[in-house]
């Protein structure tokens, strides 16, 4: 009886490091350089500015904009800034430049496991230690954007809004729990593959 395909094979892989690859490339593409093609062909600058719904009205206090920015409400306020400066889009560029940046590390190293898979040593140290860079990444990435994401929103707001409102930065960070909660799961997974890691070498010693 002729055997079945296998349930994964060198395609699959293939597949998989393709996919890898495709995910980074857009990510990479929507974070930054759509961005910047925006500021090469001097397009305006959109962003938005979380605030309360008062009975889905724009809130009197920033209903004024300052010249060149527009101002729409639908939950949150979505602003149109005419002439950016330069400073102003470099800010609004960080919290896509540290996005990219943790994704392609990221991509890097889950690249590299998929190849060490496919050749059939998945469970070596480089992997333990692969593993426990994805997972800080991963971490540092769940602070440091929010954080970046929070100050720009606070310099578009100043840029955007004619009226002297406070606007704090603390008040607007939040954490992700999904990101915090992913990274632990990767450290859970450094710890398992440190483990097969082990049992491979008990394995090959008594061999």
């Amino acid at each position: 009886m002729a055997r079945g395909r296998p349930l994964w094979d060198r395609t699959d892989y293939l597949f998989l490091q393709a996919a890898i690859v495709f995910a980074a490339l857009i990510v990479t593409a929507v974070s930054v350089a759509l961005p910047l093609w925006d500021w090469a062909r001097d397009n305006p600058l959109f962003g938005f500015i979380e605030t309360p719904a008062i009975d889905r009205q724009l809130p009197a206090s920033l209903a004024a904009a300052e010249p060149g920015a527009s101002l729409t409400w639908d939950g949150v306020i979505q602003v149109e800034v005419a002439d950016p400066s330069a400073g102003l889009r470099l800010v609004n560029l960080i919290p896509g430049l540290l996005l990219s940046a943790a994704v392609i590390v990221v991509a890097a190293i889950l690249y590299r496991l998929v190849v060490a898979a496919k050749a059939g040593r998945p469970f070596v140290p480089a992997a333990v230690r692969d593993l426990r860079i994805v997972a800080v990444v991963i971490f540092a990435a769940s602070v440091l954007i929010p954080v970046a994401g929070a100050y720009a929103g606070s310099v578009l707001h100043t840029a955007a809004v004619a009226d002297d409102v406070v606007f704090s930065v603390s008040a607007s960070y939040g954490l992700n729990l999904a990101w915090i909660g992913l990274a632990m799961l990767v450290f859970v997974l450094a710890e398992v593959f440190r483990i097969g890691q082990r049992l491979a070498d008990d394995v090959e010693g008594l061999v």
